[in-house]
């Protein structure tokens, strides 16, 4: 009799707990909706302050985010004048630099820094050959 009062107990402290357990998940999912939620708004402010929205791929306007990441090397498209990285970040290379990830193979480690130079405002590193090259942000593939 005392085994199933027990037992009995053990049962309801169980779903006691698994409820408790139910009900913080609810609430934690709620809070990172509303949090979601703020940042899309906070984002559709950002874009109508930058013109409506209209995709552009101008640095200027929209630089890139992801400075102090590396990104595996994809690709060297148009004789080198363009480096995609982590098969959809586009860059514009410096012509003096084009030659150079011509040499870059795939999934070579590339780290991304800014550099002082207006016009190819980023420095793409090439972490396995310890190459620099300039480059400008054209922003994401369509592929």
């Amino acid at each position: 009799m005392i085994r199933r009062l027990c037992l009995g107990l053990v049962v309801v402290c169980a779903w006691i707990a698994l409820l408790s357990a139910y009900s913080f998940a609810q609430q934690r999912g709620r809070t990172l909706e509303d949090r979601v939620s703020s940042l899309e708004y906070e984002v559709s402010l950002l874009k109508r302050s930058l013109g409506g929205g209209a995709r552009t791929n101008d640095p200027s306007r929209y630089p890139f985010t992801g400075v102090g990441r590396s990104y595996p090397f994809a690709a060297a498209l148009k004789n080198g004048a363009t480096v995609l990285l982590d098969k959809e970040l586009l860059w514009e290379i410096r012509p003096e630099d084009r030659a150079r990830v011509m040499r870059w193979t795939m999934n070579q480690s590339i780290c991304v820094s800014t550099s002082s130079d207006r016009d190819y405002p980023y420095l793409l590193e090439n972490q396995s050959r310890r190459e620099q090259v300039a480059a400008k942000y054209s922003g994401r593939s369509v592929y």
